[in-house]
């Protein structure tokens, strides 16, 4: 469970990321991550991506919370990261099947379709990664129904770029927006053309 208001849960499959955007200046996961493993980083260029070795027996959990609840809830997909990160070494994979962040991305986006009680949220600062990183069946009319693509935006600066990335994905049916931290005014009101 969370405490973030707009999502029932939050499943990380690894901690970790590069920092992209002038928001990433205020990261709590970087902050939490130098709290619990500072003498092992997981963020900024070179360092690793630490595996979340519960997050299957995570997800299953959020299925019987929602099965018990008789609800769909949602679960946001990597607070401690970015699910569309370029692909990244993991520090701590002994004896798993997960080489790299791709292993662990493709599996999860694999068992997607196993868990209809389920939404899950997919929030990224690279909405440009999106369509080369999902598999290549949920292109066109394949898009799975129980999965939201979002895209983080700080600054008016970051509005047209990343909404024209996102609008690639229209045919998803299912895009949202986060404007966290708002570093200044933003309009969403413009033409991406």
């Amino acid at each position: 469970n969370t405490e973030i208001s707009w999502t029932d849960h939050t499943l990380n499959l690894f901690w970790g990321c590069v920092k992209v955007s002038p928001g990433c200046k205020f990261c709590y996961a970087d902050t939490l991550d130098n709290r619990y493993n500072h003498d092992d980083r997981h963020w900024g260029p070179g360092s690793s991506r630490k595996l979340v070795r519960s997050w299957k027996k995570n997800l299953n959990d959020m299925r019987k919370s929602a099965i018990a609840n008789n609800r769909r809830e949602t679960v946001f997909v990597m607070s401690m990261g970015d699910i569309f990160e370029d692909d990244q070494p993991l520090s701590n994979n002994h004896d798993t099947n997960w080489k790299t962040t791709n292993d662990v991305r493709q599996e999860f986006f694999g068992m997607v379709d196993d868990y209809p009680e389920l939404i899950f949220l997919l929030l990224t600062k690279r909405p440009e990664n999106i369509y080369g990183m999902v598999p290549m069946h949920w292109l066109g009319d394949m898009w799975p129904q129980n999965v939201w693509f979002g895209t983080s935006i700080v600054n008016q600066d970051e509005v047209v770029p990343r909404l024209k990335a996102l609008s690639a994905l229209s045919d998803s049916g299912r895009t949202f927006i986060s404007v966290e931290p708002m570093l200044g005014p933003v309009t969403l009101n413009v033409n991406i053309g």
